[in-house]
């Protein structure tokens, strides 16, 4: 993994083709599978033109109590 690149550009295809800047020097990598892992406002994404997908959060809770002090089943407090 390289950090703190600039000039990105991605050219999708049977060959696809990443070309980046590092520490002012022009690198050029051809590969057989691009993964974009740069985030929520992906510059790969974009340039690949792949729509960007967003699902509202489902948030769920219970709680289940009784008199006794012994909790009467689990209680779930999580997401979705």
């Amino acid at each position: 993994m390289v950090r703190g690149v600039g000039g990105v550009d991605v050219e999708p295809g049977d060959a696809p083709v990443v070309r980046y800047e590092h520490d002012d020097i022009a690198h050029e990598l051809r590969c057989r599978l691009i993964v974009g892992a740069d985030g929520r406002m992906s510059t790969v994404r974009r340039q690949l033109g792949v729509e960007f997908h967003q699902n509202t959060p489902r948030i769920w809770g219970g709680h289940a109590c009784r008199r006794s002090r012994r909790l009467a089943g689990p209680a779930i407090l999580g997401r979705d």
